[in-house]
């Protein structure tokens, strides 16, 4: 094709599938290319090679870029969901250590994230602003749709020993930004750091995501809650709705871990609900049964039926365990 052997013109263009086209044939850069480079940097180019994780590319176009990038993010103090989206979004100066910081957050580049992290400064890198409606790093990379790949839970634990705000939920607005602006709603139902971690063994991130392992679901994610509580999360911490992380735990290795650092089960919701009384309320629920004549009072149909009653089982269990743990204290 026209383009594979001209890097001018995918600088020029900011154009990453071209450079990426380049880098597969071999086609290194000219020293007139180098000073192209230099002139009219390609920042969308550099953010395409550290998703796509070539070391040595990323290596060479950081060493090149100017010290300073323009990003833009969304004014969450300002955000206006009757306005255009892009009257909701400013732009803001940061350094390249930081472009290189947050696109490495994104993308799940372990290697381009801890060299940018050795570099950036700190305080650049806790300005809630350049965050956006996800206020701190740590629930940027948590409620990122694309999240961290295979390394997103090496990323993960490494924010959470880097920031002190563990404890810090996302913009009161995320949830209109999420249906007006994301149109969907799903990943606003947990404002809470904390919260947020008690949900990743559903694997709710989708298939990208490197945080949950589905292998061991069934375990939970006690390495990264241990991590947050190690770093001052609160264990009775609550949302808008007064749930507290036994109100969302869902695996039973997990609500045992948050009892054992103080976690308490009789705290109560804004329904007046507490969490022994929101798990049996639950398991109280008739599974919906949807009839199928083929397999009717067959062995399949026996199956389906207990795996249907399997979820109200274990929350009947989990009410026992924090009733058994109240009533020892």
């Amino acid at each position: 094709m026209w383009f594979i052997d001209d890097w001018r013109k995918a600088i020029l263009g900011d154009i990453p599938f071209m450079a990426n086209e380049l880098i597969q044939k071999g086609v290194e850069l000219s020293d007139a290319d180098e000073e192209l480079l230099k002139e009219k940097y390609p920042w969308r180019i550099l953010e395409s090679l550290i998703c796509s994780n070539y070391k040595e590319w990323c290596d060479y176009f950081i060493k090149l870029a100017p010290s300073k990038a323009t990003i833009s993010v969304i004014d969450a103090e300002n955000y206006n969901h009757f306005s255009s989206s892009y009257d909701n979004f400013i732009d803001v100066e940061v350094s390249k250590f930081a472009y290189c910081f947050m696109n490495a957050i994104d993308c799940g580049n372990s290697y381009v994230f801890n060299y940018a992290k050795s570099k950036v400064n700190k305080d650049e890198i806790t300005n809630p602003i350049i965050w956006g409606m996800e206020v701190t790093m740590i629930n940027h990379l948590l409620h990122c749709g694309k999240a961290a790949g295979k390394h997103g839970k090496e990323i993960l634990l490494s924010l959470i020993n880097y920031d002190s705000q563990v404890n810090t939920p996302v913009h009161e607005k995320y949830s209109k930004y999420l249906v007006y602006h994301k149109h969907r709603s799903d990943m606003g139902l947990y404002t809470i750091p904390l919260h947020k971690v008690l949900h990743l063994q559903n694997n709710s991130f989708g298939h990208h995501d490197g945080l949950a392992n589905p292998d061991v679901n069934d375990e939970g994610n006690i390495e990264i809650l241990k991590a947050f509580i190690n770093n001052g999360a609160n264990p009775n911490i609550q949302d808008k709705g007064g749930r507290t992380p036994l109100h969302h735990s869902s695996n039973k290795n997990e609500i045992e871990y948050l009892l054992s650092v103080g976690a308490d089960p009789t705290i109560k919701d804004k329904n007046g609900f507490t969490a022994i009384e929101s798990y049996e309320a639950y398991s109280s629920l008739a599974p919906i049964k949807i009839p199928n004549p083929h397999v009717r009072g067959t062995k399949r149909d026996k199956e389906a039926e207990k795996k249907l009653e399997e979820p109200l089982n274990e929350r009947k269990e989990w009410a026992k365990l924090l009733r058994k743990n109240t009533i020892e204290k």
